[in-house]
């Protein structure tokens, strides 16, 4: 799972096998915790489009930019 996340944080639009099945990729959903939340954190959730296997990984947002209010 570790190698799984390293992938995501280099690049979200990687398209990884699933671990499980090896038939299907990985979707790949980033949802982002409370706004204004300190420290920024986003839940990764993944889900193998072939045999529906799920998991999901919490991280510390990068935070880019932020929007003005």
């Amino acid at each position: 799972m570790i190698n799984i996340a390293k992938q995501i944080a280099a690049n979200p639009f990687v398209k990884i096998p699933c671990p499980n099945c090896g038939a299907g990729y990985l979707q790949i959903l980033i949802a982002p915790w409370k706004p204004n939340e300190e420290p920024p954190k986003v839940d990764v959730h993944l889900i193998c489009e072939h045999c529906g296997a799920r998991n999901t990984i919490t991280k510390e947002a990068e935070v880019v930019e932020k929007i003005a209010e």
